[in-house]
């Protein structure tokens, strides 16, 4: 399902600060560009980008969050391009010069799919960069994942990168300091991924 809506320009009140790796990768783009934002921070990437003249696109692939989505949607507008639809049924050729994926949770399953989809749908050249919570995370918050299973595992998913033709720009696992919605800090374990498509 498809849907051209508004988000508004002010960061939403309950979505983490953009990090420092996915501003300086933000900040790297020149419009017009065509993008794509998919995670937990999509919507504050989307706006940072809109406001950048970014033609931006939202992919949402959980449907809860579909309608938190839609509940804070606000004025002034800032048009973004909406889709909400299942991993399995997404599909995009040669459409996005550069897809931003920040902390997306996924059952080891569908990570290898996701990345598999994102190469296709990136434009030759175009650019993947993630930012993923790693499965050491749970050594530093033990009790905070119900679904581990969800969490990046580094080797794993250089493995899965291997199997596609990216050339890898970065590729690590850093243990960097989160803010969370009221602006309180933790340590967080998270893989980095810049991969280029250039074949």
């Amino acid at each position: 399902m498809f849907q051209t809506t508004s988000f508004s320009n002010q960061p939403l009140a309950y979505e983490k600060p953009l990090t420092s790796f996915m501003k300086e990768q933000c900040f790297s783009l020149q419009a017009p560009k065509r993008v794509l934002c998919l995670g937990e921070n999509k919507e504050n990437l989307a706006i940072f980008l809109a406001q950048k003249g970014l033609v931006v696109d939202v992919l949402e692939v959980d449907e809860t969050n579909h309608f938190t989505i839609h509940k804070q949607i606000k004025e002034p507008f800032l048009p973004v391009r909406l889709e909400h639809t299942t991993l399995s049924r997404w599909h995009a050729d040669n459409v996005f010069d550069r897809i931003f994926c920040s902390f997306l949770y996924l059952e080891k399953e569908q990570q290898a799919l996701l990345f598999e989809k994102c190469f296709s749908a990136l434009k030759m050249g175009g650019v993947l960069v993630v930012e993923a919570l790693s499965e050491s995370h749970k050594s530093l918050e033990p009790k905070a994942f119900k679904e581990p299973n969800q969490l990046y595992n580094f080797n794993e998913t250089l493995r899965i990168f291997k199997t596609l033709p990216f050339v890898l720009e970065k590729f690590s696992q850093e243990v960097i300091t989160l803010k969370d919605e009221n602006f309180f800090e933790k340590r967080a374990s998270v893989v980095h991924i810049i991969a280029l498509k250039n074949s």
